[in-house]
C-alpha cells in the first residue's frame, strides 16, 4: 500500500485528476454563464430567498413612483417647497409627466394609476386605484395633502420611498400611486426566477463536487510531494529554479488563466465568439494555468521538505549575504572605536589632553561667532569657511611633509 502511495505513477495519474478537475469546473462555470446570460435579455434571479424580493420586479413597481418624483424635482423652484416652475423644456407639468409615464422600459407589462389632486394618469382605464389592487403584484402608495402617507404591497420588498421624497419637495399636493405588473408577465417572470434559481444552483453544487476533489488531490500531492516509498526525500530538475521564479510563474499562471476566461466570457456575451471557442479557451486555460500553478507549488513544498528553500531562493541568500556584511561592518566598528578610545584616553590622560580641549573649544567658538556675524559682511562668512576647512588643510600638508 505504501508502494503505491508513494509511486511515481500515483503521483502523475493525481496531478491529471487535478488538472482534469479545474478544467471540468471552469467548463461548468462556462456554460451555466452562458446559458444564464443566454436565456432572457433580463435577469430576474439576483440571489433572494423567493420571487417577490426580486430585484428585477422591484424596480418595475418603482419606476412609476420615480418618474413622479422626477418630474416634482425637475420642476421643484429653488427654496421653494410649494412652488412649481410653468414650464421645462417647454412642457407644462402634466406633459412632462405623462411623457415620463409613456417611455417607462417596462410599460407594456404594467398597469398603472397616478392620481394627483383629482387629476389622473393611468394606461389601463382605471377608475381607482382599488381596481389594480387584485393582481398578484402591486405595489400601492399614498400621500394626503397633511403630508401623511402609507403604502401596500402584495408582498415583495418595498425598495425606494419616493413618495416621501415628494413630500419633501411639495407638501400640499395629494398623490396617489398603485402599480401591478400584468398577471401573464408575473408569471413568467415567477417561471424564468425559478429556473435561473435552479441553474444557479445547479452549477453551483457540481462546481463544488470538482472544487473538493481537486482539493483533495492537492492535499495528496502536497503530502507525497518529494518523498519516496522508503521514506527518503527527493528533487527532480525543476526544483533547481529560483524559488522566486516558481512564485512568478505561478501568479502569472493564476492570474493569466483567469483573465483569458473573463475576456472570452465577455466576448461571448457581446456575441462576438461562438460557444465552442470559448469553451475551448477557457478550458484550455484553466487546464495550462493549474498545471503551471501545481508544478511550481509542488516545487516549493519539496524545496522545504529538502531544506532547500533557503539555498534556492534568491530573496533569503541575499538577505543572509547583507547580513553577513552587516555583522561585518559591526564588529570592524566596534573594533576601531575601542581603537579609538584607547588612543584617545593616552592623548587626552595630561596637559597635551587639556590644551586640545581648549583648543577644539576656541575653535568652535570663533567659527561660531563667524557664523553669527555673517549677515554684517561676507568676510565672516569666507573667514567661517576657511576655519572649517583649516585641519583638513593642516593634515594634508602633513602627510605631504611626512611622504617626502
Amino acid at each position: 500500500m505504501k508502494k503505491f502511495i508513494y509511486s511515481i505513477y500515483t503521483k502523475l495519474a493525481a496531478v491529471i485528476l487535478f488538472i482534469i478537475c479545474i478544467a471540468m469546473g471552469t467548463l461548468i462555470l462556462t456554460d451555466g454563464f452562458t446559458d444564464f446570460f443566454n436565456e432572457k435579455d433580463y435577469y430576474i434571479y439576483g440571489f433572494e430567498n423567493s420571487f417577490l424580493e426580486s430585484g428585477h420586479i422591484n424596480t418595475i413597481l418603482n419606476s412609476v413612483e420615480n418618474s413622479v418624483y422626477s418630474t416634482y424635482a425637475n420642476f421643484s423652484e429653488d427654496g421653494s417647497p410649494q412652488g412649481k416652475k410653468e414650464s421645462v423644456n417647454g412642457m407644462t407639468f402634466d406633459e412632462y409627466l405623462q411623457k415620463r409615464l409613456d417611455n417607462l422600459s417596462y410599460a407594456d407589462k404594467i398597469n398603472y394609476f397616478v392620481s394627483i389632486n383629482d387629476k389622473v394618469y393611468t394606461n389601463c382605464g382605471a377608475a381607482n386605484a382599488d381596481e389594480l389592487r387584485n393582481s398578484l403584484i402591486y405595489k400601492y402608495g399614498l400621500k394626503e395633502s397633511n403630508g401623511y402617507t402609507e403604502r401596500y404591497t402584495s408582498g415583495h420588498r418595498h425598495g425606494a420611498d419616493y413618495l416621501e421624497y415628494i413630500a419633501e419637495l411639495n407638501k400640499t399636493d395629494a398623490i396617489t400611486v398603485c402599480v401591478s405588473i400584468k398577471d401573464a408577465y408575473a408569471r413568467e417572470c415567477e417561471e424564468l426566477w425559478k429556473a435561473q434559481e435552479e441553474l444557479f444552483r445547479t452549477v453551483f453544487i457540481k462546481t463544488f463536487i470538482f472544487f473538493i476533489l481537486a482539493l483533495l488531490l492537492l492535499i495528496y500531492l502536497i503530502c507525497v510531494s518529494g518523498k519516496a516509498a522508503d521514506g527518503s526525500l527527493k528533487n527532480i530538475w525543476v526544483d533547481s529554479v529560483w524559488t522566486e521564479i516558481h512564485f512568478v510563474i505561478a501568479v502569472i499562471a493564476g492570474v493569466g488563466a483567469v483573465s483569458v476566461c473573463v475576456i472570452l466570457l465577455d466576448e461571448i456575451q457581446g456575441g462576438n465568439l461562438p460557444l465552442y471557442i470559448v469553451r475551448i479557451g477557457t478550458v484550455f486555460s484553466a487546464a495550462v494555468g493549474s498545471a503551471a500553478v501545481l508544478t511550481s507549488l509542488l516545487s516549493i513544498i519539496r524545496k522545504i521538505k529538502c531544506r532547500r528553500f533557503v539555498e534556492t531562493s534568491i530573496a533569503f541568500r541575499t538577505v543572509r549575504w547583507a547580513w553577513q556584511i552587516f555583522v561585518r561592518l559591526v564588529k570592524w566598528t566596534c573594533r576601531n572605536i575601542r581603537n579609538f578610545k584607547s588612543v584617545m584616553s593616552e592623548v587626552l590622560s595630561g596637559k597635551t589632553g587639556v590644551i586640545l580641549i581648549s583648543m577644539l573649544f576656541i575653535y568652535t567658538a570663533v567659527i561660531g561667532f563667524c557664523g553669527i556675524l555673517t549677515p554684517e559682511s561676507s568676510f565672516f562668512l569666507f573667514a567661517g569657511i576657511v576655519l572649517f576647512a583649516l585641519p583638513l588643510l593642516l593634515w594634508r600638508t602633513g602627510q605631504r611633509i611626512l611622504m617626502r
